[in-house]
């Protein structure tokens, strides 16, 4: 199976940055960022990059690499939901693909094409409405 459908979405990695998850992963999101290149005279724009998924090496990179955040394996976000029964997902298929339609208290929280994204939204989610804090999430991901 390919990395992008073991790991969260490059939104998701940033959301689940911007919420105060540790950006501790296998894998992180990382893009050439723009810059201009050239003498003082001739400069050459040079427009960003796509993230791409690498090895995570860190927050700090070299210029003109950015870091976007951790795309965390399903593993890691398994870690980090609490246990049930406040979230919980249904799988189903629909044209032959497997689609994940993820809940929260009862509440429709949206689909998803991978588990990793469907545990991401959930996380999101509970972090969002305070089920859980980052703190709790971070403390699981560190054990």
């Amino acid at each position: 199976m390919e990395l992008s459908k073991q790991v969260c979405s490059l939104e998701q990695a940033k959301k689940l940055k911007e919420l105060g998850i540790e950006q501790k992963s296998l894998y992180g999101f990382y893009h050439k960022g723009d810059f201009y290149c050239g003498s003082e005279y001739a400069k050459k724009y040079v427009p960003a990059k796509k993230s791409t998924i690498e090895a995570f090496s860190g927050e700090s990179v070299d210029f003109p690499y950015k870091f976007d955040g951790c795309c965390f394996t399903v593993a890691e976000l398994g870690v980090m939901l609490p246990p049930f029964p406040e979230w919980n997902w249904e799988t189903y298929y629909h044209s032959g693909e497997e689609l994940y339609e993820c809940q929260s208290a009862g509440k429709h929280l949206g689909q998803s094409r991978t588990e990793a994204q469907g545990r991401a939204l959930i996380l999101v989610h509970l972090l969002e409405t305070n089920t859980v804090t980052a703190a709790e999430c971070n403390e699981r991901l560190a054990a």
